[in-house]
């Protein structure tokens, strides 16, 4: 009996081991979850910190200056670390932000200019009474000024903003210019400089290049030097673009079917890939007269030529704004470039100006504040947060 007494005893005494063993792992397993739950929120409330900070540094926007250029890539501005992203020096001087958090969440933006393109870095971090707790993922937005050039539909079928230092065409197989939709008269071709409306010549019967305006085809329609920094941001809109109709070639290339090529002119669009929307070519620009296009063409090289005869057309608008290598092309003093502008054969209704297809889509790029979810006013617009 006393034997079967004492084997009870060590069966309970190891049942309470265990039970105790097992309320401990219990207990341990509470606390590793509770201070996960805790890391976790910590984690969240830096990043929702970070998000705060990068609205904060949209909304204080004042104007272009506040960027400043540094030598850092944006990878490694993104790898700095909290402290890195606190040292004024990787920034070239700049002084961090306020902090625009409140309680133990501190969070802060910066203003960055990296190969000209203008961003918003933003970091959050939570603290304790001793030490940083957690710290977030570094936000970084994308901001472009945005766009308040003069609305697309205003621009004329042909667009020339450069100096016009040459114009020829084939006068036995004149192009075409018309305009479509009710009320929408105009000019043919308009140019900046007034001198250079002479430059401009037709042949005598070319009655298809006339848009409307009483036996006159050109017009010099001068825009301001704001205007001109505004279209020519253009280009850094579609280098960054998200916009599936939206195309920038960083040189050179032709309108053509396919990537087929005519000498060493690559085409603008590779094969299958859609046409239309807003084309920015960084170079020189070809068009065989065979293609479609609906949307705005905007060149920067110095010529266009136009080999026409083929059944296609530009229906939208065609802007020439040369660059100049040896000016500045800011908002303070744009420094035009040279236009050589050659038309080739005919067409019928090669360049169609369409109000309705150019509205709409400059409504689809530039609609709404630009601001991203983010509160205030701001000249720029949240082209990308990453």
């Amino acid at each position: 009996m006393n034997k079967r007494l004492g084997a009870a005893l060590v069966v309970v005494l190891a049942l309470l081991a265990i039970a105790l063993m097992v309320g401990l792992s219990m207990m341990q397993s509470s606390q590793v979850d509770e201070r996960l739950a805790g890391n976790y929120r910590a984690q969240a409330d830096a990043q929702m910190g970070a998000e705060k900070a990068a609205c904060a540094g949209f909304g204080a926007l004042e104007g272009p200056d506040d960027f400043v250029s540094v030598s850092l890539s944006l990878a490694e501005l993104s790898s700095l670390g909290w402290q890195g992203f606190g040292n004024d020096a990787e920034f070239n001087g700049q002084v961090l932000s306020p902090d625009a958090c409140s309680g133990n969440v501190e969070c802060h933006y910066r203003y960055a200019k990296i190969g000209g393109v203008s961003y918003i870095l933003a970091m959050g971090a939570v603290s304790d009474d001793e030490a940083v707790i957690a710290v977030s993922e570094p936000i970084t937005l994308l901001v472009l000024e945005d766009y308040l050039g003069p609305g697309f539909a205003d621009f004329d079928p042909i667009t020339l903003l450069g100096n016009v230092e040459g114009f020829s065409h084939t006068n036995s197989r004149p192009f075409t210019i018309s305009r479509v939709g009710d009320d929408n008269e105009g000019y043919s071709i308009a140019v900046q400089n007034p001198g250079d409306v002479e430059e401009i010549t037709f042949s005598a019967n070319n009655e298809g290049n006339h848009a409307s305006v009483d036996d006159e085809l050109v017009q010099a329609k001068q825009y301001s030097d704001e205007e001109l920094a505004q279209i020519a941001a253009l280009v850094d809109f579609a280098k960054y673009s998200h916009h599936s109709n939206v195309k920038y070639y960083g040189g050179s290339c032709a309108l053509r079917v396919g990537e087929e090529q005519e000498g060493d002119v690559p085409s603008c669009y590779g094969d299958g890939e859609p046409s239309g929307g807003l084309l920015v070519v960084d170079g020189d620009f070809y068009w065989d007269g065979y293609n479609y296009f609906e949307g705005v063409i905007l060149v920067r090289g110095e010529n266009i030529t136009y080999n026409g005869g083929g059944s296609g057309s530009l229906r939208g608008a065609l802007v020439h704004l040369p660059a100049n290598p040896d000016g500045q092309q800011t908002a303070d003093g744009f420094d035009l470039g040279d236009s050589y502008i050659t038309m080739n054969g005919g067409g019928a209704s090669a360049f169609v100006h369409d109000p309705d297809i150019l509205s709409e889509l400059e409504e689809g790029w530039f609609g709404g504040d630009g601001s991203g979810g983010c509160e205030g006013e701001s000249r720029f617009r949240i082209y990308r947060w990453e």
